[in-house]
């Protein structure tokens, strides 16, 4: 490594590949700035000079021109008629029907220039109910004009585009909150959201409209002295009473699905008696795989309480034509190829 360090051959530097700093802004347009400085070096020092409205104005124009010229523009004819005109003249050409606020809000569109879609996206948008949430951006880039217009294709995003431009992970969250309500018929609170609703209050309709879900009936018959809730506020008042988990968001994602495709059937016990799971495992097989009973409390008493529920449960599902598994049908099969493979 030494003798590395002390040999006289020469270190040759890479080659650069990226444009000079002063033309890393206009990043594909490079080559044609360039061109135009060439033939009008008098015009650089306006490029020095220009606020990041103005060369964002500038690259859009510059775009629009390439688009109907494309490659026979001439840099020389292009460096006067960016010499003659204003620069808010140069961006009406490019974005015609321009909103007041657009050229300044050119400033906020970072260090690096925009393609010419962008440009007249920002303007549309500006024009349309989600400006002002657009305005309200420190940073205004390609990213934050597809996020914006992902948000105005749905009229519940449009609605609650502040919180989401706030925290934009919610976005993916919402979407697809609502792709699910919406094939349950479940959308309802949440389709009236204000304009402007906090998160709080999206929350909360969205929680009415989860329970509004009804499940159908067991096919099998109730045992004595239990009852199965329909309506999931119902089980949601039971949980909150009880202190259990079917109170908190987390049991959407646990029993919600099954529940309401009727793969679950949820029992509460008369008066209070307790709670208790019911999962189908295959075409009329099913097993309890939750069971909570608060009474009695004397632990003996408990326990045959629970065993007759299972009996009682056992006797439902076979009076329904179907069978009852001591445990998870699937989680056994697991267990014994497990078992095979020690």
């Amino acid at each position: 490594m030494t003798r590395a360090l002390l040999s006289p051959e020469p270190i040759h530097a890479p080659p650069r590949r990226d444009p000079a700093p002063l033309l890393a802004f206009w990043r594909d347009l490079a080559p044609l700035v360039t061109a135009m400085l060439k033939a009008r070096p008098t015009w650089g020092a306006r490029l020095v000079l220009a606020p990041p409205e103005a060369l964002h104005a500038l690259a859009a124009y510059l775009r629009h021109r390439l688009a109907i010229d494309g490659a026979g523009v001439d840099a020389a004819t292009l460096a006067a008629s960016v010499d003659n005109h204003h620069v808010r003249d140069l961006l009406r050409e490019a974005v015609p029907n321009g909103h007041p606020r657009f050229y300044r809000l050119l400033a906020k569109c970072g260090p690096r220039a925009q393609d010419l879609g962008t440009y007249v996206a920002i303007n549309a948008i500006l024009h349309g109910t989600l400006g002002a949430a657009l305005l309200r951006r420190h940073l205004v880039t390609a990213s934050t004009v597809a996020l914006v217009l992902r948000l105005a294709a749905d009229p519940v995003l449009a609605a609650c585009s502040e919180g989401i431009l706030q925290n934009e992970g919610h976005l993916c969250n919402l979407e697809t909150a609502l792709i699910l309500l919406r094939a349950h018929g479940l959308a309802r609170e949440i389709e009236d959201v204000p304009e402007g609703s906090g998160w709080r209050a999206v929350m909360a309709r969205i929680a009415a409209d989860i329970g509004s879900a009804e499940c159908p009936p067991a096919p099998f018959p109730t045992p004595a002295g239990w009852s199965q809730p329909r309506r999931w506020s119902e089980i949601s008042a039971i949980g909150h009473k009880t202190e259990n988990c079917l109170a908190s968001p987390l049991a959407y994602s646990i029993y919600l699905d099954a529940w309401i495709a009727g793969r679950m059937v949820i029992l509460v016990g008369l008066g209070g008696g307790g709670l208790a799971t019911v999962q189908q495992a295959g075409r009329g097989v099913w097993w309890i795989s939750e069971m909570s009973l608060h009474q009695p409390r004397d632990l003996v008493k408990r326990h045959e309480a629970e065993e007759k529920l299972r009996d009682g449960l056992a006797a439902a599902v076979e009076a329904g034509g179907g069978r009852m598994a001591d445990s998870d049908p699937w989680a056994c099969i697991a267990a014994l190829f497990a078992a095979a493979d020690r």
